[in-house]
């Protein structure tokens, strides 16, 4: 037993040893790869841990151990040391063991201490970390202050700039302003200059004047005195001489008189000049009474042009003085202005360092094809500072990687719209190739954004293929169906069509036992169409048309439509197109296919069609509740993309006028495939109606069909479908057929909304946004 006990120790000891070189050996590497990573790794520390059990087991050898002092079993006290402690269980006779025990101890505490200074130096860096977080912080929301600050004081100064710009224009216009009156001042001294010397020469030539008629009307007085004074004498002397001299005397005396008369004459032509020498004096003190008046204007507007040009000199330099002002505020704005796009930049960075940060550990995986429902509004992560560029499918996603807070993308090709969401569901609300979406999240939770996007795709409806069939008279070899029909003059009753093999070809005909040839099909196999649970379905967006004829009954019936918005105006989008009368057949019905395949391409170069689900025409004399129709819609889980009409009418070929129901899908193929439909089935059925016309053309091209024969009440077939008229009394029913005046249709409108107000309403609950359960993990 002793030598076992001898052998084992040395064992031990050489154990021990080589553990101890092992753990020395590793160690200090693995120390230094704590330090570079910042995690805790023990495998050194193990091993080191085993060499001290192993010790421990080959030391003790299996021996009951015992306090040389007590003498009692193995009791080790807490407080023991614990070189006292082994070397106190340790047999005398092996020194070695305990000498590298204690060595071993020693590097157990080193490597104790190196774990406590590793936790330090990892709770360090954490909290410089957190220092750091909490500085970014702080300069972001500084930035944004002094960003704040910056957009005032630019548009401060751009308001200071606005201002003085203003005044300077004001200044300019005071300054022209004042240049106008000093020149119209000058023209008017100068005008005042030329008036006073014009009416100095008038004063002048008058005085002229008045001389030379005061000096001829003294000549002429004197004169006239002379020659009265001669004449007197020559009379007397006459007089004296003899009586017999009377005659000549006489006429002396008249010879007298004459030249008295002359004088006289004379006179009164010398008082005329004198009249119009006062005239002229007259006028020429007018002139200088103006002249002073012009003078004394001219003076005054002398003195106003000198305050105005001394006003316009002061608003010129208060102009420039502004214009000053208004230079300085606009430098400093645009230092403001470098400085806050200094900021920004540096904002920018720090933000775009951010976003880096947050896309490095979260990922988003990608669904082309799909626009997802939203979770409440859609939110727009804006930057602080950094460029928003999401105008692509794969910039709008890494927008919303780059955001912690955004868990869900939508992006559409049409309108470069990217939409982000905060909540992430995984209903699907649309699938077209213009769309993609995508969930994001951390890197953890990929697993569960991969099993969202498998319940996403789970629920994409599939779309049969459109199948081709021929017409009459063609070869039908490959399609193996017909397209056409052979029906009664009423059209209660039609036949198919079927393709006959003969020899090496084969045609479509009428089926009938007198056409040979063996019959390898027949008319387009009816498919079932409705979306099993879990799938997308169809929306109920409506788009409405009426076609009326304003000239008929239909013109009124329209117009009280349009008054009261009712009918097409409650569906999501309507349009009226004008109609004509056409040709009656002798059970009064329209002969108006031709008509409406025009009609019909009016609303493909509107394309109003495309931005709704369905596509409903309704009859102007059709008394038609959109809301009741969204319902059936609703009830009919049309898969989400099916080209489909609706069947309305358990009667004739099930497809009634009045109101004719496809989805958007059916009107593209129509649009696409219809124009053959004109060239055959008009000339095969000449006197058919639209309905007759529309229902075998959409079998014709492959859309399918879905029945729901409570949609319409049509009193034109009567009896034969249960559709005479009576009371609007049913509240499920989308339209009644028809009411040709107005009174009888507001009547029908009445009764039927008070019907559907009765009627039980179609569960709702559920039909919101269910919003996806992601597990959440902490955030970095």
């Amino acid at each position: 037993l002793k030598l076992c006990m001898v052998i084992l120790s040395r064992a031990s000891g050489m154990a021990a040893a080589v553990a101890m070189e092992s753990a020395e050996e590793r160690a200090p590497i693995l120390h230094e790869t704590e330090v570079e990573t910042g995690r805790r790794s023990l495998p050194g520390r193990v091993g080191l841990f085993a060499a001290v059990a192993l010790f421990a087991v080959a030391a003790g050898g299996g021996a009951a151990w015992s306090y040389p002092h007590t003498g009692h079993g193995a009791t080790v006290s807490k407080a023991a040391p614990r070189t006292q402690f082994l070397a106190e269980m340790q047999p005398a006779s092996n020194p070695s063991v305990v000498a590298t025990a204690n060595k071993l101890t020693d590097q157990v505490d080193k490597l104790k201490a190196n774990i406590a200074s590793d936790k330090s130096n990892a709770e360090d860096i954490q909290d410089k970390a957190d220092s750091e977080l909490k500085d970014g912080t702080s300069r972001i929301k500084a930035a944004k202050h002094e960003i704040a600050v910056a957009k005032a004081n630019v548009s401060k100064a751009q308001d200071m700039q606005r201002e003085a710009e203003l005044q300077l224009q004001k200044a300019k216009a005071m300054m022209e302003a004042a240049a106008m009156h000093t020149k119209h001042a000058n023209a008017n001294t100068e005008r005042g200059h030329t008036e006073i010397s014009e009416a100095k020469s008038s004063s002048k030539k008058a005085d002229g004047i008045l001389d030379s008629v005061a000096e001829d009307k003294k000549r002429s007085r004197d004169m006239q005195a002379e020659e009265v004074d001669a004449l007197y004498d020559e009379v007397n002397y006459l007089k004296g001489i003899s009586d017999d001299d009377k005659e000549a005397a006489d006429a002396a005396s008249e010879t007298a008189r004459g030249k008295m008369d002359a004088a006289e004459s004379k006179m009164e032509k010398a008082s005329k000049v004198i009249d119009a020498a006062k005239k002229n004096i007259s006028h020429a003190k007018d002139m200088l009474e103006k002249a002073r008046k012009d003078i004394d204007h001219a003076n005054e507007m002398e003195q106003s042009s000198i305050r105005e040009t001394k006003l316009a000199s002061a608003n010129k330099a208060q102009g420039y003085k502004q214009l000053d002002a208004g230079n300085e505020a606009a430098a400093k704005a645009e230092a403001a202005q470098r400085e806050v796009d200094k900021d920004l930049a540096e904002v920018a960075d720090i933000e775009e360092k951010a976003l880096g940060a947050s896309a490095s550990h979260r990922t988003c995986v990608d669904m082309p094809g799909v626009r997802l429902q939203g979770v409440g509004k859609a939110s727009d992560f804006a930057p602080i500072a950094a460029e928003k560029d999401v105008s692509s499918t794969e910039k709008c996603r890494a927008w919303c990687a780059e955001h912690e807070d955004c868990m869900q993308m939508s992006f559409s090709s049409g309108n470069q719209g990217c939409y982000l969401f905060a909540k992430a569901t995984t209903q699907v609300s649309e699938w077209h190739d213009e769309y993609n979406s995508s969930f994001c999240g951390d890197e953890k939770q990929k697993t569960h954004l991969m099993k969202m996007l498998k319940e996403v795709y789970a629920q994409k409806p599939t779309i049969p293929p459109v199948v081709e069939c021929s017409w009459a008279g063609d070869d039908c070899a490959n399609t193996k169906c017909c397209n056409d029909v052979a029906c009664t003059w009423d059209f209660k009753t039609c036949k198919t069509y079927s393709c006959y093999q003969n020899e090496g070809s084969a045609q479509c005909m009428e089926t009938a036992g007198w056409n040979k040839g063996t019959v390898i099909g027949g008319a387009r196999a009816v498919r079932e169409v409705a979306a099993s649970k879990g799938v997308t379905r169809q929306g109920t967006s409506l788009f409405c048309f009426m076609v009326v004829n304003w000239k008929g009954a239909e013109g009124a019936i329209a117009n009280n439509i349009k008054e009261k918005k009712l009918s097409i105006y409650q569906c999501d989008a309507h349009t009226i197109l004008s109609g004509w009368e056409t040709p009656k057949t002798p059970w009064s019905s329209f002969i108006n296919a031709d008509a409406f395949v025009k009609l019909w391409q009016q609303l493909q170069q509107d394309k109003l069609y495309l931005q709704h689900d369905w596509t409903a025409k309704v009859d102007a004399d059709t008394v038609f509740f959109p809301s009741v129709l969204k319902m059936h819609l609703a009830a009919l889980n049309t898969p989400q993309g099916s080209r489909v009409y609706v069947k309305n009418s358990d009667y004739k070929y099930q497809f009634m006028g009045a109101l004719e129901v496809l989805t958007r899908e059916a009107v593209e193929l129509y649009f696409e495939k219809g124009g053959q439909c004109a060239g055959k089935l008009i000339k095969a059925h000449a006197k058919a109606g639209e309905d007759f016309y529309m229902k075998s053309c959409l079998d014709a091209i492959g859309v399918d069909s879905q029945e729901d024969f409570k949609l319409l009440r049509d009193a034109s077939c009567g009896d034969d479908c249960g559709g005479s008229k009576g009371p609007c009394s049913d509240g499920w029913l989308a339209a009644y057929h028809f009411y040709r005046d107005v009174d009888a249709w507001n009547t029908c409108h009445a009764e039927a909304l008070k019907a559907q107000a009765a009627a039980p309403k179609p569960d709702s609950s559920g039909s919101g946004v269910e919003e996806a359960n992601i597990p959440m993990v902490e955030s970095k």
